[in-house]
């Protein structure tokens, strides 16, 4: 499960976000990259890109409007 204060983190940061504008959101293991799309369910977004780099998932998002 991912951590309670870095989801926060996370939403508030995205919720911040201009329509159109990126976030890359680096993730370290393949659980909270599930419980990430989790929480997306409730937002607008395109996934951009996501690849597993050596030590994480790098996760690239554009806010919709």
């Amino acid at each position: 499960m991912i951590n309670p204060a870095a989801l926060l983190e996370f939403i508030t940061a995205f919720r911040g976000l201009e329509v159109d504008q990126e976030m890359e959101v680096l993730i370290g293991n393949k659980e909270l990259k599930t419980d990430l799309f989790k929480v997306l369910i409730g937002f607008s977004y395109k996934l951009i890109d996501i690849s597993k780099q050596q030590d994480y998932w790098m996760v690239r998002l554009k806010k919709l409007g």
